[in-house]
């Protein structure tokens, strides 16, 4: 089910994101699953459309992040008003797989393992992680870095070393 409402850009006073805005109680618990998952799909003034959680934002009130980026493609600010659609997240991680790392997890049963044993949390920070580079060629060398991260480390995530390894680009790092 689809939930339309209006709310307005807010700051937010934290270190995790910047700005928000409110969802009304009664959508918010209508849309948290049975095992308490918030993830939602968010459509933002029929413009832009992402994969988000509601979250507690100002004393017990939920709402969605929203970021500089969206703001700016959106031409809105704190203060103004947004018309939302919401609607519960049914994909399988959260967060749309780069083609290319679903080829290396593919060819990779060892790493699809550790992958997929991975909080649900942890797979959409190496989804996202692998997602934003702008070329495919380097969507890969990122996938394939994740990949021999996660074997390498029998699947725990050292995020410092495993952004070291994306960055140097050394074959010994892309290639096991």
């Amino acid at each position: 089910m689809k939930y339309t409402f209006t709310s307005k850009v807010a700051s937010s006073d934290n270190n995790l994101w910047m700005r928000h805005f409110l969802v009304p109680d009664d959508i918010a618990h209508a849309l948290t699953s049975a095992d308490g998952s918030r993830r939602v799909v968010c459509r933002l003034n029929n413009l832009i459309e992402y994969q988000c959680a509601i979250v507690s934002v100002v004393r017990g009130q939920f709402g969605c992040t929203i970021n500089k980026t969206y703001c700016k493609k959106l031409g809105v600010d704190v203060g103004d008003t947004l018309s939302v659609e919401l609607w519960a997240d049914t994909s399988e991680y959260g967060l749309p797989m780069p083609d290319e790392f679903k080829e290396v997890l593919a060819i990779d049963e060892q790493a699809n393992g550790y992958f997929q044993g991975l909080t649900p949390g942890k797979k959409r920070t190496l989804l996202h992680m692998c997602s934003i580079p702008a070329t495919s060629a380097k969507r890969m060398a990122k996938a394939i870095a994740i990949a021999n991260h996660l074997v390498k480390n029998r699947g725990t995530i050292d995020y410092k070393q495993l952004n070291e390894e994306m960055k140097s680009g050394h074959p010994d790092a892309m290639i096991r």
